[in-house]
């Protein structure tokens, strides 16, 4: 990850619920551009291959945005 320098790993959790083990991975951008860099980064993609054949027997994804973390779009600004 050391290559992706747009992308800050922020923190990294292994939730146990019942008998289910999830593992949560956050990531902090500064541009929303850079969330759209890093899912077609091919590195970032290789990882994503790696720990999945590995490690992942059930696999989901998404995107949050924070309501502060980016600057605010010209074009919403009154």
């Amino acid at each position: 990850m050391e290559k992706i320098s747009y992308a800050k790993v922020t923190n990294c959790w292994n939730v146990i619920l019942g008998g289910f083990s999830d593992i949560v991975l956050e990531f902090t951008f500064r541009e929303p551009e850079d969330i759209g860099r890093l899912v077609k980064n091919e590195d970032f993609l290789q990882y994503t291959r790696k720990l999945m054949r590995t490690y992942v027997t059930n696999y989901t994804n998404r995107v949050f945005r924070s309501t502060h973390s980016f600057r605010e779009p010209q074009w919403f600004r009154l």
